[in-house]
């Protein structure tokens, strides 16, 4: 009876466990952005976009609990255009980020 339930919980339950955390820092030119920055992370699934989202805390520190795994797009609402793909994984994930300007784009880039 026992493996029986555990087989039923391994089939069912653990594919809706993939998921991970997402932190790190958020810096612009090389210093923190403070607290209150939104970040927005989409992955897609069944060509369905899913948003999660977070903010910054007064370090510029961000976590965000992503219920996807694979390949997402990470975008910082404030400065608009500045956005990078990023990748989710069962296990947990730091990715730190810088903001500059280009002209008049802003750009991200992960470390």
């Amino acid at each position: 009876m026992k493996l029986i339930l555990f087989v039923l919980l391994t089939v069912f339950v653990m594919p809706l466990c993939q998921a991970g955390m997402i932190n790190g820092n958020l810096k612009e030119n090389g210093r923190s952005v403070g607290k209150g920055i939104n970040i927005i992370i989409i992955c897609r699934r069944d060509h369905k976009p899913l948003s999660y989202g977070g903010e910054t805390d007064k370090y510029g520190g961000y976590s965000i609990f992503v219920k996807n795994t694979g390949q997402c797009k990470v975008s910082v609402q404030k400065y608009s255009g500045a956005e990078t793909n990023i990748y989710s994984y069962v296990d947990p994930v730091r990715f730190d980020m810088n903001i500059t300007k280009d002209g008049t784009k802003y750009r991200l880039y992960g470390n």
